[in-house]
């Protein structure tokens, strides 16, 4: 049994085998009503404070600069609107396809779809819940390995009424790492279904041995010079596909491979979908500059090629390694500041 002051679960054999089977598990009331509520309030900071961030940016207004009549009249805000004014030019000139849903009928005006990274480095509570919870054991637990290092965030917000999709992808592909011992764990403080934004996944995906390209999350556009195959047209072929959507409730933690293709819908209701993504990495996980990644302004390591990732970038979180003293408190202490980010 895993517990702590968070909530408690048990991993099974039969969760261990579904994620090594299916690339992804969905572990039900793993976090409790104060942890959600922590978390749900961390995510409105994140947002209301978007404008000042360096990692994060509205989806929905760089959608509405590539693919509007009215561009011009646009606005990109934060610290990086220069960059993502170009990656929409970028998308613009590729002829990029935009993945938008259609709206059921309603007077409420659409919502935007907003992304943030390394929120972790910001924030103490979500820092606190990363870095101290019962997750990093959970993690060790399901890719059965030795040591668990914390790897990243981030906040990914669909308001109401906010109709642009996600595109399918492979999170790996974003990542400079190569290994196989990696999960993303997507904890959804809100209702999750397939209307409101909930993700699907490719069952066994994570086995087809094959790295994709990453590409821009609102179209199947690949990001220029990365490496990998082009994905194929999912969206366009759903039906070719072995593919599982979960529908979640708060306190449930849905567990990903690095490597499974997953995606997900527009917020077709009247609720907000607000959702973290968390990252781990195993002990196999090893560094490794990729061309054309994102990138990562928020790290400020100095790994090389095959280098293990203990660093304060990417935290050893499992075994604890200093039991009974909180890493979040730690490492309020040593966050360093941030550089300007610069868009590919």
């Amino acid at each position: 049994m895993y517990t702590d002051f968070f909530g408690q679960n048990l991993v099974t054999p039969e969760d261990q085998r579904t994620f090594a089977r299916d690339g992804v598990v969905c572990l039900r009331g793993i976090l409790n009503k104060d942890c959600i509520e922590q978390l749900a309030g961390a995510i409105d900071d994140i947002v209301s404070d978007l404008d000042n961030s360096i990692t994060g940016y509205n989806v929905s207004a760089l959608a509405q600069k590539t693919w509007s009549n009215n561009a011009e009249n646009i606005e990109l805000t934060g610290k990086s609107k220069d960059d993502l004014a170009a990656f929409a030019e970028f998308l613009k000139a590729s002829k990029a396809h935009q993945l938008k849903d259609r709206l059921p009928p309603t007077k409420q005006k659409p919502g935007n779809f907003y992304i943030d990274t390394s929120t972790w480095k910001r924030s103490d509570s979500i820092r606190e819940i990363v870095l101290d919870s019962v997750l990093p054991q959970i993690a060790a637990e399901l890719l059965q390995s030795s040591r668990i290092n914390y790897f990243d965030d981030q906040v990914f917000v669909k308001e109401p009424f906010a109709a642009d999709r996600t595109a399918f992808h492979q999170d790996i592909s974003y990542f400079n790492v190569t290994g196989h011992k990696g999960c993303v764990m997507w904890v959804c403080v809100d209702r999750a279904t397939s209307r409101s934004g909930g993700l699907s996944y490719i069952r066994g995906s994570h086995l087809w041995d094959t790295v994709y390209k990453a590409n821009a999350f609102i179209a199947q556009t690949p990001y220029p010079e990365v490496e990998g195959k082009v994905l194929p047209d999912i969206e366009g072929h759903l039906d070719e596909y072995d593919i599982i959507q979960i529908d979640t409730e708060p306190g449930d933690v849905v567990i990903h491979h690095f490597s499974v293709i997953h995606g997900a819908g527009g917020n077709l209701t009247d609720q907000p979908r607000r959702a973290l993504s968390l990252h781990y990495a195993g002990d196999d996980i090893r560094f490794c500059e990729k061309p054309g990644v994102p990138p990562q302004p928020h790290h400020t390591h100095q790994l090389t090629d095959g280098s293990l990732l203990d660093c304060e970038d990417f935290p050893v979180v499992w075994p604890k390694p200093f039991p009974g003293c909180p890493l979040s408190l730690l490492y309020a202490q040593s966050i360093p500041h941030l550089p300007p980010i610069t868009m590919p």
